[in-house]
């Protein structure tokens, strides 16, 4: 039986299309991809809602640099969230550029992410 996990994306993973979700925090520009800060702010990111069975789930995680057994080390952590997930960046920000918009397709110019 392969468990269906949801997953709140915001950046490159992020399809043109689904359920909204608003997240609690800050993203940053960090290249080509977002870091997201989880904070009470007030500020939120916007983000859409996945569905992934076990296999799609290791491959997010692979793709986040997120080492379960290792998350010290992880590029991105995976956060319980509402019920899923989401990844939250796990090193510091830095002087990285806030995106005040909260919307990474937006700030990119994209209609969704590039890895979606």
């Amino acid at each position: 039986m392969n468990v269906k996990h949801k997953i709140a994306v915001y950046g490159t993973l992020r399809p043109a299309e689904g359920e909204a979700v608003e997240i609690p925090g800050k993203i940053y520009d960090l290249g080509w991809f977002p870091g997201l800060v989880l904070d009470d702010s007030g500020a939120t990111v916007k983000g859409t809602w996945i569905e992934v069975d076990d296999v799609r789930l290791a491959q997010l995680d692979r793709y986040e640099g997120y080492r379960k057994d290792r998350p010290e080390s992880s590029l991105y952590l995976r956060k319980p969230f509402q019920g899923g997930w989401v990844y939250v960046y796990n090193r510091s920000i830095g002087s990285r550029d806030f995106i005040e918009s909260g919307d990474w397709l937006a700030f990119t110019k994209q209609e969704q992410g590039v890895a979606a």
